[in-house]
């Protein structure tokens, strides 16, 4: 790492990020909870607001494209994508699914849904 700080646009999508983890999670607790038939209620978690050109927000990685993966605080995971190379990845097309693909030193050069 270059201890390079983030500067608001990246540090933005870091957040954003967080905010979908942290929907997934609420989800999957929602879910949890009706199939076994407990009594609390979980509201699930509005969706994001994407545009129909842009179904993933794939456009907010493309202001990171030319950092290291490592200086972002992105994990992959099931909206998210960091493919390196050499991976092997699925063909399956999710549109909701960002995939950000990075170079031999981790940087990152590529960003698009799918």
């Amino acid at each position: 790492m270059t201890g390079r700080v983030l500067d608001d646009g990246a540090q933005d999508i870091v957040e954003r990020q967080s905010v979908k983890r942290t929907r997934s999670v609420a989800a999957a607790l929602a879910t949890l909870t009706l199939m076994t038939g407990g009594c609390m209620s979980i509201a699930p978690p509005e969706p994001p607001v994407m545009s129909e050109s842009d179904p993933c927000d794939a456009g907010a990685y493309r202001q990171l494209i030319g950092v290291d993966i490592s200086e972002t605080g992105l994990i992959g995971g099931a909206l998210l994508r960091i493919i390196r190379p050499g991976d092997l990845v699925t063909e399956d097309h999710r549109p909701d699914r960002a995939n950000v693909a990075v170079d031999a030193q981790d940087r990152i050069v590529r960003a698009f849904c799918g």
